[in-house]
């Protein structure tokens, strides 16, 4: 990725804009280039982005590797996990199914599924296809780190959530959770008798003509396939083992910007299903108090720049995928990236639907300028109405937090502005000219909305200002923490530093708290250490108050 060189904070002494126009580039492509250039270097792992525009294909832009090791560059017919984009290519088979008189969207899971417990029964296949069934995330089960590994049937997916009480009536609410989708490729077995990757591969890609597209099948050869990796510092890593029946149908496909388009084409074209049916994948689901979820079939409904988007995104070991559809503009955008570390697939789709829809996005370049000392950035800047910015400064770079967000670092970039490569919003600080202190902030929404606001402390609320590491108490933590299936948390130390490894991340450094909690800056993840008998013996990671994951201690290394 585009390493962040030390920070050397901007002074600007006017406001010279550097947003490009409708028109102030010479083409689609060009700006896809320049926008992947700018993030991405090309001897790391990468992207591929599809723009189409009228069911024609505007732009086809590739950047990185595929796969490090031998060098391979991404092309258009590299394949890419899909992660949750899975999700439609279910729909779409469960609709045709649908269609072929074989499954009753009314009909209840226990119709198809006799073996589940009573309560299966409440629920509808639509309350399945939209997310409304009141099931639990089979992914917030720590039952799920036992099975990643391993080959794994619908029925072990399953077992993990079937006992659990409904979070609400199916109808009720809206609440996403993979184990709808799971529960639908199960479903999709019993009733055509085919594996679901074989139904999907034989009944859509080969009738599509999509040679791209697969079930991600460990041991299977799958030409063009991608390799995810995640950065470990400044060192590419190969992502951790993850056996993609784990994934299966919500979140176990595998695609191309090539396969992409077939896709897009046939959807556009309503040649793929009856229309009527097609259009319920498209419509706001309503609820049983007479709302509307924001969400389809196996598709999220959205507006974006005052445009209506049908779309979804994905994120699985390393990969992050993103397909955006605007119906009034006849515009269809897919991002594929297996360089998690360094790209947010949805920000660099909603940067080029900008682009289309004539509302674009500058494009930054981090730089570094005149030294700005660091006390007299942070604080707290008021936008007005109880909105702010909190800016701060840890380990020698600068991170920036809108309200009640997430801290995230802000990179030194022209004319004054400071961005963030994973989110649309950016800010500029303007600076007195004798004094060389910022007097004004100007705050972008992702919406390209703005606020301007001054200084009002030279104070954080709520930033972490680490407590000094006690070295023995950190050696006492030291160890690896057993998460189950065969999946260890490892905690060391370097350098009088203290660092965690959790499974399919980077290494991250841990601050301390107190004497047995530390949080990693600026993921916001706490972890809780549990001594007993003067040893550590226990380890709670949790994030906004939910812990995910437990482990005991079971070794010193």
């Amino acid at each position: 990725m585009k390493k962040t060189r030390s920070l050397k904070f901007l002074v600007c002494l006017t406001i010279v804009t550097c947003f490009p126009t409708a028109g102030s580039f010479a083409s689609p492509q060009e700006r896809v280039v320049e926008l992947l250039e700018s993030i991405i270097a090309p001897d790391e792992p990468g992207a591929a982005v599809l723009v189409m525009k009228g069911g024609e294909v505007i732009v086809s832009e590739t950047i990185g590797l595929a796969d490090m090791e031998h060098r391979v560059a991404i092309t258009e017919r590299t394949s890419f996990r899909l992660g949750s984009v899975t999700k439609q290519f279910t729909a779409v088979a469960i609709l045709k199914l649908v269609e072929a008189g074989k499954i009753d969207l009314d009909g209840k899971v226990t119709d198809y599924l006799p073996q589940l417990p009573e309560h299966f029964g409440k629920i509808a296949i639509r309350h399945l296809l939209s997310h409304t069934s009141g099931l639990v995330d089979l992914f917030t089960k720590r039952g799920i780190y036992s099975l990643i590994h391993l080959e794994v049937t619908p029925a072990d997916l399953i077992g993990l959530i079937q006992d659990d009480p409904l979070m609400f009536e199916p109808g009720d609410q809206w609440t996403y959770s993979n184990t709808n989708y799971a529960l639908l490729g199960w479903i999709i077995e019993m009733v055509s008798g085919e594996p679901y990757g074989q139904f999907i591969e034989e009944h859509v890609f080969r009738h599509l003509g999509m040679v791209d597209s697969h079930f991600d099948y460990n041991l299977k050869v799958i030409p063009n396939r991608a390799r995810g990796y995640i950065l470990d510092g400044d060192t590419w890593l190969n992502n951790e083992y993850l056996n993609a029946s784990n994934a299966y149908a919500h979140g176990g496909l595998t695609s191309s910007i090539t396969d992409l388009a077939k896709w897009h084409l046939a959807i556009r074209s309503k040649t793929l299903l009856r229309a009527d049916l097609l259009a319920l994948a498209f419509q706001k689901t309503p609820l049983n108090n007479g709302e509307e979820a924001d969400y389809g079939m196996g598709w999220k409904l959205r507006n974006y720049l005052g445009v209506d988007t049908i779309e979804h995104d994905g994120s699985i070991a390393a990969f992050e995928t993103t397909v955006i559809h605007v119906p009034s503009l006849d515009v269809y955008v897919a991002v594929l990236t297996n360089n998690i570390a360094a790209t947010n697939s949805t920000m660099l789709a909603r940067r080029i639907v900008g682009d289309m829809a004539s509302k674009p996005f500058p494009i930054f370049h981090e730089i570094e300028q005149s030294v700005f000392d660091p006390a007299k950035i942070r604080g707290t800047y008021s936008l007005g109405e109880e909105e702010t910015v909190q800016i701060g400064i840890h380990d020698g770079q600068l991170y920036s937090k809108h309200s009640n967000g997430s801290w995230r670092e802000a990179i030194p970039a022209q004319e004054g502005y400071f961005y963030n490569r994973y989110s649309l919003s950016y800010f500029q600080l303007v600076a007195n000219e004798a004094e060389g202190e910022p007097i004004k902030v100007e705050y972008f929404n992702r919406d390209q909305s703005s606020m301007t606001g001054h200084k009002i402390s030279d104070s954080v609320e709520d930033w972490l200002d680490p407590q000094p590491l006690d070295s023995k108490i950190a050696e006492s933590l030291v160890g690896s923490y057993d998460i189950g299936g065969g999946w260890k948390v490892r905690i060391s130390t370097a350098d009088g530093r203290l660092f965690v490894k959790i499974p399919d991340r980077a290494k991250e450094e841990l601050f301390a708290i107190n004497k047995y909690s530390y949080q990693d800056f600026p993921g916001g993840l706490h972890y809780d250490f549990t001594p007993e008998a003067n040893e550590v013996s226990h380890l709670a990671i949790s994030a906004g108050g939910y812990t995910f994951l437990t482990g005991s201690k079971v070794g010193s290394q």
